[in-house]
């Protein structure tokens, strides 16, 4: 951590993993003190198919750092990585979305496996407009609950992220087919 972009101390607990693959990091746009951290072979416990998501809350005390991998869905898959992101709600920093092959969606920010549910990827692929594999996303500014997801089937839009149910996803590729 950084107050000023030159002077840096090392925030990483005792447990945080010393050996790792990729990782990705999402800042939560409604409280600027909470980032979640995402990581692919991570080498400490607990951890689910060796992915790990970190908690991170600043306070002046110094933070607290929570490691919620246990609570990952248990069929989760980055593909070494390929397919890895994490994204926070614009208006909410526990509702968090986590991208491998599939897309997660937690709304506890993955304290536990009860409020997580999957919106996208194998399960609404090839017979739904979401594809499997995910490489970015982005909330729409000024709508909290517009979500664009890409992946190697291209850009697809969910209008309403919290539905409940099976999620609606709208294709962006204009017949362009990229799968």
């Amino acid at each position: 951590r950084s107050p000023d972009g030159v002077s840096w101390t090392n925030i990483a607990p005792a447990t945080f993993p010393t050996s790792t693959g990729r990782i990705v990091f999402g800042p939560a746009p409604s409280n600027p003190n909470v980032v979640y951290v995402f990581i692919e072979q991570a080498n400490t416990t607990p951890a689910t198919s060796g992915h790990q998501l970190w908690k991170y809350t600043y306070n002046a005390g110094g933070g607290i750092w929570e490691n919620r991998g246990g609570n990952l869905p248990g069929d989760i898959s980055t593909q070494s990585g390929y397919d890895q992101t994490v994204h926070v709600k614009p208006d909410n920093e526990d509702f968090v979305l986590i991208g491998g092959t599939n897309l997660y969606r937690s709304t506890n920010g993955f304290a536990s496996t009860a409020a997580t549910t999957t919106i996208g990827g194998y399960p609404y692929w090839p017979q739904g407009p979401h594809h499997p594999d995910l490489q970015s996303g982005a909330f729409k500014l000024g709508s909290p609950n517009v979500y664009y997801s890409g992946n190697d089937g291209g850009i697809q839009r969910a209008d309403d992220i919290t539905m409940a149910g099976t999620m609606l996803w709208t294709t962006l590729n204009n017949g362009f087919n990229v799968i």
